[in-house]
């Protein structure tokens, strides 16, 4: 696993690059979200009460099959946060804004 920190607005709390050759997205996701989330994943809930992990995975395989192009990604909340998924392995998680301010 690769990762990386690249804070690039006020409402970006991690930005992670992963290879999905060696990391599952679905995996990638919890891990991102719990280390902003008092680092457990228990305290969000499964990932499947948002969205299919299996589903996920299939997306972004790297088994050469079907590959999704580097404009491919998929966003969805977790843990009261906007999460983003890309085919370029990152994985973004934003706050939301509240208030009209950024953050």
């Amino acid at each position: 696993m690769e990762r990386t920190d690249a804070v690039t607005s006020k409402t970006v709390e991690a930005h992670e690059r992963y290879d999905w050759s060696l990391t599952r997205p679905s995996d990638a996701v919890v891990e991102v979200v719990a280390d902003q989330v008092n680092g457990s994943s228990t305290s969000f809930g499964p990932l499947y009460d948002r969205i299919d992990p299996d589903a996920l995975d299939a997306i972004f395989r790297t088994d050469g099959s079907d590959r999704p192009g580097d404009g491919t990604r998929v966003s969805f909340r977790l843990a009261e946060r906007f999460v983003s998924v890309h085919a370029t392995g990152e994985v973004v998680v934003r706050r939301p804004v509240r208030d009209g301010t950024d953050g």
